[in-house]
């Protein structure tokens, strides 16, 4: 039987974890993904992942009006649950059993990770990579940082996934007294960060500044051959997963969820009520994984209080 399907490639966690966990879990004889070509947000990662699940009886196709078509056809099956055979929920599998009693319309604790396929990568992506850095003096070892402000999103809210870069400087320095080559990754940075330092990098001034040809190849690679990544609660996270990174994770928001990630380090967000810090053990359960600013708030819980980042491992 042919099952219909449509991908997430409006933002770049979902294109990739959406994709790995549909296929760890899932089984199809045959299967046709469509997406819109006009909504992917990085045509390389998509490619990368078309390239490496596609076969004879797995087909994907970029094309508006049947990915239209079949996000209409995805709302007619919820109600007429026989057409359901021929719909594969790849799109929202994230929506797959919710935990709606934690405050979540989302699903967590999962294992898909430990069934991950092996991914084949191109010899030529290195080729150009090793240019790309030698072009700009980086040697030795390097490692991918990012913290997530209300630039990317143009957010007008308190957003609690967010918080200055400017946090990680204390961490930065030790970084390069370690030797480390730090490059900041991410892109549309509300916050300007400058350290005086040629082993400081930050990549979205390269782009700006520059200009920078096969930018998201360069991204990719820089992820998959980085020492490790330190990161917090954001969609580019997602490469972590994607090439088993060390992960040490800043923010991890919301406390109620443990990392999935295979090999992983983190510090939970810290939660206050009337200025006062919240034990994670006296929050309340049916918020625990809220991600929603507007049922939080009802809590009379105030989300922007940032961790205070020691580091006290280095």
């Amino acid at each position: 039987m042919i099952k219909f399907a449509s991908l997430r490639v409006e933002t770049i966690g979902h294109l990739i974890l959406n994709t790995i966990r549909f296929f760890s879990e899932k089984k199809y004889n045959y299967l046709i993904i469509v997406s819109n070509p006009d909504k992917i947000i990085n045509r390389f990662v998509y490619d990368f992942l078309k390239k490496n699940y596609q076969n004879k009886k797995i087909i994907f196709l970029e094309n508006k009006i049947i990915s239209d078509l079949i996000e209409i056809f995805y709302k007619v099956q919820k109600r007429l649950k026989f057409l359901s055979i021929f719909y594969a929920n790849l799109r929202w599998i994230h929506h797959d059993f919710p935990r709606i009693e934690y405050g979540s319309p989302y699903r967590f604790y999962d294992s898909f990770l430990r069934n991950k396929k092996k991914f084949i990568f191109q010899k030529k992506y290195e080729k150009i990579f090793q240019h790309w850095k030698k072009t700009n003096k980086i040697n030795g070892k390097f490692v991918c940082i990012f913290g997530r402000d209300n630039g990317y999103y143009n957010e007008k809210y308190k957003e609690p996934r967010n918080f200055k870069f400017s946090n990680y400087k204390k961490l930065i320095n030790k970084l390069i007294k370690l030797n480390y080559t730090v490059i900041r990754m991410s892109r549309k940075n509300n916050e300007n960060f400058y350290l005086k330092n040629k082993k400081y990098i930050d990549f979205n001034n390269i782009i700006k500044n520059e200009g920078i040809q096969n930018i998201e190849l360069i991204e990719f690679m820089l992820f998959k051959k980085c020492e490790f990544i330190v990161g917090s609660t954001s969609g580019i996270h997602a490469y972590a997963s994607l090439f088993d990174k060390f992960f040490f994770y800043v923010n991890n928001f919301p406390a109620g969820r443990i990392p999935y990630f295979k090999n992983c380090l983190f510090i939970n967000k810290k939660y206050k009520k009337l200025k006062k810090i919240v034990p994670y053990n006296k929050i309340d359960r049916d918020i625990l994984l809220s991600e929603n600013y507007s049922i939080i708030k009802k809590k009379d819980i105030p989300w922007w209080i940032i961790i205070k980042m020691k580091f006290i491992i280095w």
